[in-house]
């Protein structure tokens, strides 16, 4: 086991990370624990709701007694792996799931005006197929509208000297396009996410801990920063549920104190 250093020594400054385990519960079944991932900061918020009485029996307002109405106790992280898996829950998805390689997705044809002085982008690479079509009147390529390359996608510009596509007119841009393989998710389909937890508190120097949670609830919190100045983070807040129905003794769960050079 660990070290235990007495108050007062210098061996129990700590400088730590942390590892967060969760393990979703969906009806009365476990999924299994699910490592989140780099911690860049955490933090334990104990919060207590006090009611105060007071007495002016002397004159005085005095606070004569005081009495505990709520206790509450979160875990704010901030993840940086932001993977299909890590947005799943930080989005209030259901599930990932992986989706094999189309080479030729038929798209839902594009509503457009006719304009001679901005196109309309196709918002899918090396489209294929396209076809433009004003009513029930085909477009001609290089006679009612020409394509443009804009990094890498493709805008169709109409022609002002076009008969089909004048100035205002109604259209639509059918086209196919690949879609590779990926994983994807439906979000805001699972705004609840209840289970279990494991936290462990990890240092190299100074003290350890591990901190296991019978019943749990986690959601996002804050923004998902996505950007070319810094690394992509986003939060989420674990809160720590009464579990008292099951275990009388231990309704919040067992701190495991490892003390210093454990290693865990």
């Amino acid at each position: 086991m660990g070290t235990y250093n007495s108050l007062g020594s210098a061996e129990n400054y700590t400088i730590g990370g942390l590892r967060f385990f969760f393990d979703e519960q969906i009806s009365t079944q476990y999924q299994g624990y699910l490592y989140l991932g780099n911690v860049v900061t955490g933090g334990l918020t104990p919060t207590v709701d006090n009611l105060d009485h007071f007495t002016s029996k002397s004159g005085k307002r005095l606070k004569d007694r005081r009495v505990t109405r709520e206790v509450s106790m979160s875990f704010s992280i901030t993840l940086d792996e932001p993977n299909a898996v890590a947005m799943n829950l930080f989005m209030f998805g259901s599930g990932v799931t992986s989706v094999a390689l189309d080479p030729a997705v038929v798209a839902t044809p594009l509503a457009a005006t006719a304009s001679y002085l901005e196109g309309v982008i196709i918002p899918n690479k090396t489209p294929t197929a396209i076809v433009v079509t004003a009513g029930v009147t085909p477009a001609v390529l290089n006679t009612d509208y020409t394509l443009v390359n804009v990094l890498g996608y493709t805008k169709v510009m109409p022609m002002s000297a076009s008969s089909v596509l004048t100035a205002g007119t109604a259209y639509t841009i059918a086209y196919t396009h690949p879609r590779p393989a990926h994983r994807s998710f439906k979000p805001a389909t699972r705004t609840l996410r209840e289970g279990r937890a494991i936290i462990q508190g990890v240092s190299d120097i100074g003290n350890e801990f591990e901190y296991e949670v019978p019943k749990c609830s986690l959601a996002p919190s804050g923004d998902f920063s996505f950007n070319d100045q810094d690394w992509s983070q986003f939060q989420m807040t674990l809160e720590i549920l009464d579990n008292s129905t099951v275990d009388v003794t231990t309704p919040f769960g067992t701190v495991r104190h490892q003390g210093t050079g454990q290693d865990i």
